[in-house]
């Protein structure tokens, strides 16, 4: 029969190594819990953080969105307000003689069809212009001069029947002006010239 001291200690080290064994096991699952633990705190975190680049992402996308839309309310406000700035030097142009002859119906007759020519031609033309695009005419001719010389043609009674065709012109349209440049030679040039700049500055 063996020594039951023997035997104590054989069952004593098999106590011993089921202890250790159970002790590792109970490290083992703390050590998983723990690693669990941090695991679902990093996948918090970085749910947490998704969630905020989506709302960035969002409101990144809201503000592009409005801001196309404001761009969009701009560029039909511009075309509202687009123009179209026709000079004409008077003295080197003129309008038809039974224009001029008509007086002042002549000249509201002569501003709308001026008008309406030029509207035409602009819409006509590549690119499309806007749809509410304004023309502005001025006309800048030595009236005094002009009138004489329709009165030696003898296609206006006296000089100062040339007036009401002017009159007439100015009454016809808002956006229409015959502008008296003065009696000088290259008065009409000058004042187109200095339009021009006026026009290109205000561009």
């Amino acid at each position: 029969m063996a020594d039951p001291q023997a035997q104590l200690k054989c069952l004593q080290d098999v106590w011993d190594t089921c202890q250790a064994n159970d002790d590792q096991k109970h490290v083992l699952i703390k050590n998983l819990f723990a690693y669990v633990d941090d695991l679902s705190a990093r996948l918090s975190e970085a749910e947490y953080e998704l969630r905020d680049r989506k709302d960035v992402i969002k409101l990144t996308r809201d503000r592009f969105e409005e801001a196309k839309k404001e761009i969009k309310v701009l560029e039909v406000e511009k075309a509202r307000h687009a123009f179209a700035s026709v000079l004409i030097d008077g003295d080197c142009m003129l309008f038809n003689d039974g224009l001029v002859k008509a007086g002042l119906e002549g000249g509201k007759r002569a501003a709308g069809l001026l008008k309406q020519a030029v509207e035409e031609e602009l819409r006509s033309s590549p690119p499309a212009l806007a749809h509410h695009i304004q023309v502005v005419v001025r006309v800048y001719a030595n009236m005094k001069g002009l009138a004489k010389t329709y009165k030696d043609a003898e296609i206006l009674p006296q000089v100062a029947s040339f007036d009401d065709f002017v009159r007439g012109f100015n009454m016809g349209d808002p956006m229409c002006d015959y502008v008296d440049a003065g009696n000088g030679k290259e008065c009409s040039d000058e004042k187109i010239k200095g339009e021009l700049c006026v026009t290109q500055t205000r561009c």
